[in-house]
């Protein structure tokens, strides 16, 4: 709610704000007033809040009769766009002699602004003349006509060609009002009878009051519609009271009440410099002459213009709508010369506008052509907002579209994929950028920039594509980080690739010797794969590749490539020496190398006389010795050079030590157990070959005594000399090497099956039913002996 008018008849310009806020102001001509008059505490601000759901203050009974409403306060309908005016209650006791000046001045405001006027009449009041406000009233209906029919007012005003301005006899008539009289706490009395007695009551006055001429002989019917409705007591009937004015409210609200001919043609935005017009007129005595009238004109004929204007755009804007705003789902389509077709559109709308509007007031054609050009600028905005935004969308996804037919995109495994990268992303953006220069129509934005400043309907287009672009800018500059980030990335990744294909094969080798030096020859194998990676990591990142400056270049290399070759080093070489099995592995064939075969890598015989516990000792050092040889990893040279680098290295990764002390004592205890399994093994074999080649003593004293003679012979003789000379080396040699061990069963299975053949003969021929055969029988059994001896054979072999 708001004061209108305050206690002291000062208007409250605040009016119009107030209207805007409670959303009056856009409802044009779809809006309707309706005001109350009537005695002090009389319930007109509690029928105001049951009728339209408005806050009027109302009276506290229990302080007794006083002055509740001071002044004219106004406020909105909750449900419907009706502007309600609460006046200051008649017969006040706080004015005094004073009361009637001011009850005249806000009822005859009332009365000029409000559609339907109510007039708030306690029942037992109707047949009294001044309890009833019959007395106000006459004054009010006879200022009212003096009011809209000046002397001046008799001749029609130029263009006042409409039907609610011209009375049936050709002249000018005021608007049509509604009194609605609400008679208050009626409970027994007729309501018939009272209704007569009002309508008496006004008729006597509409004729005894002063007419003007053009109002002269006119009944009351052609300016007031009058109307009755009774409200029971508000406390004694208190359901029956909510149930009428339950009814009252529905008549307003259905518009039963509200009539086309009671409008005042004020549009909305225009209510309250009217109002305030009306009420200074009245205040200052004066009347309201034609000039006023033909104001209210202009707001109907102006707001007609505008339309018809605002039409013409609307046409031309229709089928660039369809295609950049669809209705039906489909996809936007940007228009071409979009806006040198909004520019000429708007142009010929202002100026058809002004054609027509400067025969109105001047005032009321520029409120209305603002309103007018603010219309057709927000359908324009409509439009060219979406044209920016699609030129936007198609801006970036040519970018997208440009970097994507690069080779990094293209062919993402090819050998060179960054090249020339600065050239086709600046060439891709700036073509970007050229797209929605052309779709939003920059040039012609520029050109036409003193032409739509100020109040123009395009005014808005240079700022809305400014900032578009702007964003667009920054949305590019993202678009250009990410495609940047990736091809970096797959620089990286094939620097990463050049560096392992260098470092992995040899390092393997490298690990695979294990020699004491391991660590040098794999620092050098590393310092070498970081000489070839850095030079390609100089090509990948500088002018013909990526496009960094020799500064960023160089940072990048040392900082981003290096730190990532040093930690692929540690991971290959990591991974080279395996997990904890795998390593003990490693251990365990070293040892067998070194236990089993001898240094020109024949496999070793433990025969009596080797000494297995010093291969084995030997053999079991040079496997734990990969333990601390390769347990910590030990680089050197440039490779581990790294200066201060924004990129971190992982620590799981950056730790040099590959075997923590607990892993190397488990990796020892592990291999003692194994390597002592394989002793076991090589010292059964050995006392096995002492048990089959051992002679005692005592038999080669024997051997002497007993076969001195022999020797004697031996020694006479030279042949037999030289044959024992030659002899007794090679069965020397037998002995150490166990030969008998070795050849025996070789031996075995080569005699085997002769002996077998031979025991089968020798039974054949000692069978006791031999005879002597003939000579065919011979045969026979000479091929049956043949058969015989060979399948003897194959079974001997079988055997065998």
């Amino acid at each position: 709610m708001v004061q209108v008018v305050n206690y002291e008849e000062d208007f409250n310009h605040e009016l119009q704000s107030f209207l805007n806020e409670t959303r009056i102001t856009p409802l044009g001509f779809d809006y309707h007033v309706a005001a109350i008059m009537g005695p002090q505490s009389s319930g007109k601000s509690t029928l105001l809040n049951l009728l339209f759901g408005t806050k009027f203050r109302t009276m506290d009974e229990s302080s007794g009769r006083y002055q509740v409403t001071q002044g004219v306060w106004l406020g909105r309908d909750a449900d419907a766009g009706i502007i309600v005016m609460d006046l200051e209650g008649t017969d006040s006791r706080e004015r005094g002699e004073e009361a009637a000046n001011y009850e005249r001045k806000s009822a005859l405001f009332a009365l000029a602004l409000a559609e339907v006027l109510i007039v708030n009449v306690w029942a037992q009041d109707v047949g009294r003349y001044n309890a009833a406000n019959m007395s106000l009233l006459k004054t009010v209906m006879e200022l009212d006509l003096q009011l809209f029919f000046g002397g001046a007012a008799a001749v029609p005003p130029e263009g006042a060609e409409h039907k609610d301005r011209i009375s049936e006899g050709g002249k000018p008539r005021m608007h049509k009002t509604r009194l609605l009289f609400v008679l208050r706490d009626h409970v027994s009395s007729p309501f018939e009878t009272l209704c007569n007695t009002l309508r008496t009551d006004v008729d006597n006055i509409w004729n005894t009051i002063s007419k003007p001429d053009a109002a002269r002989d006119t009944p009351i019917t052609n300016y007031f519609d009058i109307d009755f409705f009774a409200l029971p007591h508000k406390v004694l009937m208190a359901d029956m009271f909510q149930s009428k004015g339950a009814e009252l409210r529905r008549r307003f609200h259905e518009n039963e009440v509200f009539l086309e001919e009671y409008s005042r043609g004020v549009a909305a935005d225009g209510f309250a410099a009217y109002a305030e017009g009306v009420w200074e007129t009245i205040r200052a005595n004066r009347e309201l002459d034609i000039p006023s009238q033909k104001e209210m004109l202009a707001h109907v004929r102006c707001e007609q213009i505008a339309k018809e204007a605002t039409l013409q755009v609307d046409e031309t804007l229709a089928p660039m709508k369809a295609k950049l705003l669809p209705s039906d789902g489909s996809p936007a389509d940007v228009v071409a010369e979009l806006f040198p077709t909004l520019l000429a559109a708007s142009d010929t709308a202002v100026e058809s506008y002004e054609a027509s509007a400067f025969r109105y007031s001047a005032t009321v054609a520029e409120v209305k052509g603002s309103d007018m050009r603010a219309k057709i600028g927000g359908d324009c905005k409509a439009l060219f907002d979406a044209q920016v935004a699609l030129a936007s969308d198609l801006a970036v996804s040519s970018f997208r579209s440009q970097v994507s037919a690069s080779p990094v995109a293209s062919t993402p495994t090819a050998s060179k994929p960054w090249k020339n990268w600065g050239a086709v992303s600046k060439g891709a953006l700036d073509e970007a950028l050229k797209k929605f220069d052309e779709l939003s129509a920059t040039d012609s934005l520029s050109a036409s920039a003193d032409k739509i400043s100020g109040a123009h309907p395009l005014s808005f287009a240079i700022a809305t594509s400014s900032g578009v672009r702007r964003r667009l800018c920054a949305t590019l500059d993202t678009e250009m980080e990410r495609a940047t980030a990736d091809v970096v990335s797959t620089a990286r990744t094939s620097c990463l690739k050049t560096f392992q294909d260098a470092f992995k094969p040899p390092l393997n080798t490298v690990l695979e010797l294990a020699s004491t030096d391991v660590w040098d020859r794999a620092s050098e194998v590393g310092n070498t794969a970081w000489e070839v990676t850095e030079k390609e990591a100089r090509k990948v990142y500088g002018e013909t590749g990526l496009g960094f400056t020799a500064e960023r270049t160089e940072d990048a290399v040392q900082d981003d490539i290096k730190p990532m070759c040093y930690e692929k080093a540690l991971t290959d070489i990591k991974d080279a020496v395996g997990t904890p099995s795998n390593f003990l592995l490693r251990m365990t064939k070293r040892f067998d190398d070194e236990f089993r075969f001898d240094e020109r890598g024949v496999p070793r015989h433990f025969g009596p006389t080797e000494d297995i516990e010093a291969l084995f000792v030997a053999a079991r050092e040079k496997g734990e010795e990969l333990i601390d040889l390769l347990g910590e990893v030990k680089l050197t040279g440039s490779l581990t050079t790294l200066r201060t680098s924004s990129r971190s290295i992982d620590d799981s990764v950056a730790e040099p030590v590959i075997l923590a002390e607990h892993l190397k004592a488990d990796l020892r205890e592990q291999l003692k157990r194994q390597a002592g399994a394989v002793f076991m093994e090589a010292k059964r074999a050995q006392e096995a070959a002492k048990v089959t080649t051992k002679v005692p003593l005592w038999l080669f004293g024997l051997l002497v005594i007993l076969g001195w003679n022999e020797i004697m012979i031996v020694l006479r003789n030279p042949v037999l000399l030289l044959l024992t000379v030659i002899i007794l080396p090679v069965l020397y040699m037998g002995y150490t090497l166990d030969a008998p061990t070795l050849l025996g069963p070789a031996v075995r299975a080569t005699l085997n099956p002769l002996l077998e053949q031979a025991k089968t003969m020798l039974e054949q021929a000692t069978a006791p039913e031999a005879s002597v055969p003939t000579t065919s029988g011979l045969s026979g059994l000479s091929s049956a002996s043949s058969s015989t001896t060979v399948m003897s054979g194959n079974e001997a072999l079988h055997k065998d």
